[in-house]
């Protein structure tokens, strides 16, 4: 009798314990960490986004966990689901976020006026870098919110942005979408150096120049009228906070 209250006991008291860890969450092949909060957001976001496809939708699933003392964070896939049952996996491995913790590389590259600039100049102080390309409607759609964090910011921090395109494209882009970042051109060499594979990619550096964070666009959000809107931008914000 006795054993079993133990393993009784036992039980609760594991039970209790997993219950009482905070939870955290993180996506496939990604690096970035998410509150409860941030999770709901996204899973609110695709809610909203499959009632407009209903042949097609993308749902989260918990693939993996890991305890860190008193939190847990589980891992999820997105998972595109398509009438008839077919499911893709969305959530992959992309290089540049094994980039976290590690040096950013140095490099030179031509501004759109055609002067050289070397990241020695560049990564001696807290430093965003935006990756877009000209045929990015994502990279285009986010440029505003871009513009305004770094109004918020850029008494402490580097703006840069560099793309794969010529200083003629870019500057065709950048007539119709304004991008108040320092704009970096013809970076494909360093580019695939990295491992950007997908855009646009926003880089968090600090001070001594090592990657704190990479991140992909603005996240969506809903609105009071429950429309998906792109969000202000705030999990960006949350990142530049920790290099000050």
């Amino acid at each position: 009798m006795k054993k079993i209250v133990l393993l009784l006991f036992s039980f609760v008291a594991f039970s209790f314990g997993l219950m009482s860890q905070t939870k955290y969450y993180k996506e496939f092949g990604k690096s970035r960490i998410i509150d409860q909060a941030e999770y709901d957001q996204i899973v609110d976001v695709l809610i909203h986004k499959n009632k407009l496809k209903p042949n097609v939708n993308v749902h989260l699933m918990i693939v993996d966990e890991s305890k860190h003392n008193d939190s847990l964070v589980l891992t999820y896939k997105r998972q595109l689901v398509m009438k008839g049952g077919i499911t893709i996996d969305l959530s992959g491995a992309e290089q540049v976020y094994g980039m976290v913790g590690k040096k950013f590389p140095k490099f030179t590259l031509k501004d759109l006026d055609g002067h050289p600039c070397c990241s020695d100049s560049l990564l001696n102080g807290p430093i965003v870098i935006n990756f877009w390309f000209n045929g990015c409607r994502p990279c285009k759609r986010e440029m505003p919110v871009l513009n305004q964090i770094k109004k918020e910011y850029e008494e402490k921090v580097r703006f840069v942005s560099i793309t794969f395109n010529n200083a003629g494209e870019a500057s065709r882009v950048l007539e119709d979408n304004p991008f108040d970042f320092y704009h970096l051109v013809e970076g494909k060499a360093l580019i695939d150096q990295i491992g950007i594979t997908a855009y646009p990619k926003t880089i968090i550096i600090d001070r001594n120049g090592v990657v704190r964070q990479v991140m992909d666009c603005v996240e969506s959000v809903v609105n009071e009228n429950g429309e998906v809107v792109l969000g202000k931008g705030d999990e960006i914000r949350k990142e530049i906070e920790k290099i000050l």
